[in-house]
């Protein structure tokens, strides 16, 4: 068995441990500290590198190795891919428990909640979710029934991801094709009727469809809130602004927003870090919103508005938590959405 020896530079008569530290990407100390681990003992650095001293020790490149090295514990910092982008290319298995709400005019109607299991492996991610609860309860009426059995049939559910975090394309659709296909078979035999053979019809082509299946997976509020752009590259005062559609009403359009990211590095006593992720409508007027119309026979003017923080564990960047909450107001209406999911203990 070889052990692999540490990596040397050679340097130049008067070359400072600054310069050599920030050509590396290291601070001082961590370039020392690593020299004078693996050097000759004539060779030690103090305050600066001795004149005599031509060969100098540095670390590996690659950021999980200098993680290891630098820190072993973790998670007392913020780690970066490189400036101002948090690094997403580590591994994990967790799972999370999902509670979402819609309110009308202040009334809670609809409650959400379940569990999902995520494993990902740098940019892949294999999903498995358990069963859906509404109200509190296991769905009963018969479209419910059904609705729940195809939502089922999507999981285990494989996505490749982008560098910054959001969905890039799924990786098993024929899979997920084959399953629908031997589950329509059993549906067929309990579910009749034209309104089940329409259902039938739109998952059939929502499944075979490549765009269409990926723009159904990223309607879904989990994933469109999971995966979202947090490893994107900030600005120096750590802020990110980007535009993108939120699914705030069924059937009917989805609405505009301009949201800004803002990350905050200060690290918790539980090691965390947060990102406060605040936005807004960007539509003066949202037509596809059926709102009714005011006694002038004028639409009114909806406003929409979006609001969540995003927890971290600053290990290895991961998701703890995600809570908050979106909504629409004009004069008729108060639509409001929230969505919590947080990390659960295995």
């Amino acid at each position: 068995m070889s052990l692999t020896l540490p990596k040397t530079c050679k340097i130049s008569k008067g070359t400072t441990l600054k310069e050599l530290a920030n050509f590396f990407r290291l601070t001082e100390e961590q370039l020392k500290r690593y020299h004078n681990t693996h050097c000759p003992l004539d060779d030690l650095i103090g305050y600066d590198i001795p004149e005599h001293v031509r060969m100098i020790y540095v670390p590996p490149d690659d950021i999980e190795s200098r993680e290891k090295i630098f820190n072993p514990k973790g998670g007392n910092s913020v780690n970066y891919k490189s400036k101002n982008t948090l690094y997403n290319k580590g591994s994990f298995n967790k799972r999370y428990g999902i509670i979402q709400k819609t309110f009308i005019n202040g009334e809670e109607k609809l409650k959400l909640h379940y569990e999902i299991e995520i494993k990902k492996n740098n940019n892949k991610v294999e999903i498995k979710r358990k069963s859906v609860y509404l109200n509190h309860q296991r769905p009963d009426l018969i479209v419910e029934q059904m609705a729940d059995k195809i939502g089922n049939m999507m999981y285990p559910l494989e996505l490749e991801l982008n560098d910054d975090g959001t969905i890039k394309e799924t990786s098993n659709q024929q899979a997920i094709l084959d399953r629908w296909l031997r589950l329509k078979l059993e549906l067929e035999d309990y579910y009749r009727g034209k309104e089940a053979e329409l259902i039938f019809q739109n998952v059939g082509k929502n499944i075979r469809s490549r765009s269409k299946f990926l723009h159904k997976i990223k309607d879904s509020l989990f994933y469109g809130m999971y995966f979202f752009p947090l490893y994107e590259t900030f600005t120096e005062d750590k802020k990110y602004i980007f535009q993108m559609y939120l699914p705030l009403e069924e059937n009917s359009g989805k609405v505009p927003f301009e949201v800004t990211l803002s990350l905050n590095e200060e690290i918790s006593k539980t090691n965390k870090f947060l990102i406060q992720a605040e936005g807004k409508s960007i539509a003066p007027r949202l037509y596809s919103i059926h709102i009714p119309k005011n006694e002038n026979n004028n639409q009114p003017t909806t406003e929409g508005y979006f609001d969540f923080t995003y927890k971290f564990n600053s290990k290895d960047n991961s998701i703890f938590a995600i809570y908050g909450e979106m909504g629409l107001k004009s004069q008729k209406l108060d639509k409001k959405i929230t969505f919590e999911c947080y990390e659960q203990l295995k």
